[in-house]
């Protein structure tokens, strides 16, 4: 399953993904109730030290990863992937190894469930777009903004950016 978020900066996809992050964990905790068995969730991006201990205290993997090849080999996942660009590029139609093309197209034999932001959705690789099962176009929410989904990976900390600051 691959589900991608997909709009103009400052529009909430990190934020989605980040909601989506804990719904899944919820799911995750039951799964582990029912089959016996840990998942993991990967992230690209930093996420808030507290969230990152509520994974690991519902008996989930946790995983921060850099690039693509950190994720490749992985079962029973589930990925969360923040400005899909830089690892999907569209830019020339052999810009992905044999084993990243797998990876997309045969990830959900082996559980692995994808969610991805990315503001040009077209820049994307095109053999990731076309299996893509579900994509979401966000328009900018003016009342959050980018402070929002700031706040939720980085806590309630103060910050300043382009000569205006806000609080989380």
């Amino acid at each position: 399953m691959k589900i991608v978020y997909t709009g103009i900066e400052s529009s909430g996809k990190s934020l989605l993904l980040s909601r989506q992050a804990e719904k899944v964990r919820q799911r995750n905790i039951k799964w582990f109730k029912v089959t016996g068995l840990k998942r993991t969730m990967a992230f690209n991006s930093p996420m808030n030290p507290n969230f990152i201990k509520l994974i690991e205290d519902s008996n989930i993997n946790y995983l921060s990863f850099k690039n693509l090849d950190d994720i490749l080999y992985l079962e029973e996942c589930d990925i969360f992937i923040d400005e899909l660009i830089k690892y999907f590029p569209a830019s020339g139609s052999n810009s992905l190894t044999n084993e990243q093309l797998h990876f997309i197209t045969q990830g959900a034999k082996s559980g692995i469930h994808l969610w991805g932001a990315s503001q040009d959705f077209s820049q994307v690789h095109k053999q990731f777009r076309l299996l893509v099962n579900e994509v979401y176009i966000r328009k900018p929410d003016s009342a959050r903004g980018a402070s929002a989904a700031h706040a939720f990976r980085y806590g309630n900390e103060h910050r300043s950016h382009a000569g205006r600051s806000w609080q989380a």
